[in-house]
Order: structure tokens, then C-alpha cells, then sequence
């Protein structure tokens, strides 16, 4: 049976492949961190249950990262980690929890997105005009 240290260790393997890469976010199928988890914790271990899911969840989000949708109500059965603090998070974030300011916290990263000028936009631009 996994235990807290096992999902750490899937947490570790995934927030290393994420962070060699400077990955935001990453797509995984449940049936991946089924395998991950059995490899270190045996063949009966496995993430698709909803206790067994929330242990992975809190171990990534030590490690900086979430899970959505929530393993459990991954219908298709794949997930994305996401990189906590980053754009696609904070994005997410907005949509998600909806607040009384929620509208205006949206508008501002919406146009703070909008307002990004990416080194790929200014290729071919002349700099001195």
C-alpha cells in the first residue's frame, strides 16, 4: 500500500521533469501516475481513487504544483499539473473562484496578458524607430 512517502516521490519524479524543462504545465493520463506510483510502491498502489488522489494532490502542491481537473473528475482520463504562481494558474485561478472582485481581478490579468510583448513579436521589428 503507498504511504506519504511514495507520493512524494511521484511528486518529486514530476516537479523535476517540470522544472529541467521550465515547464508552466504538463498533460498526464491517470493511468501514468498509476504507473509512477507502482513503481515505487508496489503493484497494488495507485492514484485513480479519491483518498488516494487528494495524497497525490497535496504532494504536488508541496512541491509547487496542482492538478486539474481533480483526478477523480478526469473523465477522459487525463489531467494537467500546473506550476502554481504561474500565468496559466493564476488564469485558471480567476475562473475558478469567483469573489466579489472577481470580475475586476480577471479584466486586470486578462489585459496584463494582453499588454505582454513576447521576444518572438519583436523579431524582424526595427528597435531604433
Amino acid at each position: 500500500m503507498a504511504n506519504r512517502d511514495h507520493y512524494m516521490q511521484v511528486a518529486k519524479q514530476i516537479a523535476d521533469y517540470c522544472n529541467s524543462f521550465r515547464l508552466a504545465f504538463k498533460t498526464y493520463q491517470v493511468s501514468d501516475f498509476d504507473a509512477m506510483i507502482r513503481s515505487v510502491a508496489g503493484d497494488g498502489a495507485r492514484v485513480s481513487g479519491a483518498d488516494t488522489s487528494e495524497q497525490l494532490r497535496s504532494a504536488l502542491l508541496e512541491r509547487g504544483f496542482t492538478i486539474y481537473p481533480a483526478i477523480e473528475d478526469a473523465e477522459d482520463g487525463y489531467v494537467r499539473v500546473i506550476r502554481t504562481g504561474s500565468l496559466v494558474a493564476n488564469l485558471l485561478n480567476a475562473f475558478r473562484y469567483v469573489g466579489s472582485n472577481g470580475d475586476t481581478e480577471l479584466a486586470n490579468l486578462l489585459n496584463h496578458i494582453k499588454r505582454r510583448q513576447r521576444s518572438d513579436d519583436l523579431e524582424g521589428v526595427n528597435q531604433d524607430t
